[in-house]
């Protein structure tokens, strides 16, 4: 069922993860989709559905209406500490921007053709610099905090001027050791210690021999014979050995 909020602060909480959310009549598919939606700062009247797989929304602006109810008036899509690129059958392509005016009929930089100007569908994916994580959303001044994880999302024939921005904090960092290896990440080509944000992927590339196996936070990956490159994501103090098959498989 919709929810219509207006001057207070609101939270949506759906039993099961809803196959996409509608917010003012416009489709949202993100990427970690939540839940629980808190909503924060609104001035005027807000619509929100969260529709259930196979379900049909209630509050869904067709792309027949929009399109009978153009004015031409300046519309535009403005990303703010995030990018937003066209989106073809294979998923975003055509190259990153942070505003765009679509009041006119444009091309679509992903399928390389001429779209009906007055709505505009693109992917918008926060922009981080290294060690940052995304906390909640921003639309149109409305802060949007989700019990997921959202870096990216798909929106669906927006029709008005709209304004998107990432609203993120920096990652809490935590120390990464190699024994028998060496380690990278996206900041770091090479090292043996250091001190790496959380969730950063990191890859591991054995000194030794090539037969053996990994061992992370003392405890073993694999005993198989395994390839000289393990790759993980940091969740906390990560401790990484490649062990070689002649070896101790001890991680003191």
């Amino acid at each position: 069922m919709p929810v219509t909020a207006s001057g207070i602060d609101v939270e949506i909480v759906c039993k099961s993860t809803p196959s996409y959310w509608v917010i003012n009549g416009t489709r949202y598919d993100f990427d970690n989709v939540p839940k629980t939606i808190k909503i924060s700062g609104v001035k005027s009247a807000l619509t929100i559905e969260a529709v259930k797989r196979g379900a049909k929304s209630e509050t869904l602006v067709s792309n027949e209406t929009i399109l009978a109810n153009r004015t031409g008036e300046t519309l535009t899509v403005t990303s703010k500490k995030a990018n937003m690129c066209f989106l073809n059958r294979n998923g975003g392509a055509g190259g990153w921007f942070r505003t765009f005016d679509f009041t006119n009929d444009f091309k679509n930089k992903a399928t390389k053709k001429t779209e009906n100007g007055g709505r505009i569908t693109v992917r918008v994916q926060a922009s981080l610099d290294y060690g940052e994580g995304v906390g909640s959303w921003k639309i149109d001044g409305v802060k949007y905090n989700f019990n997921t994880t959202v870096s990216k999302f798909k929106v669906t024939d927006v029709r008005k001027t709209t304004v998107f921005e990432a609203v993120t904090y920096e990652q809490k960092q935590v120390s990464v050791t190699a024994s028998n290896c060496t380690c990278s990440d996206s900041q770091h080509s090479s090292f043996v210690s250091a001190q790496i944000p959380i969730g950063s992927y990191v890859t591991a590339t054995a000194s030794g021999a090539v037969y053996g196996h990994w061992v992370k936070n003392g405890s073993a990956l694999s005993k198989d014979k395994a390839y000289k490159k393990c790759s993980f994501t940091v969740h906390g103090a990560t401790r990484i050995k490649w062990v070689e098959a002649t070896a101790s498989t001890d991680d003191d």
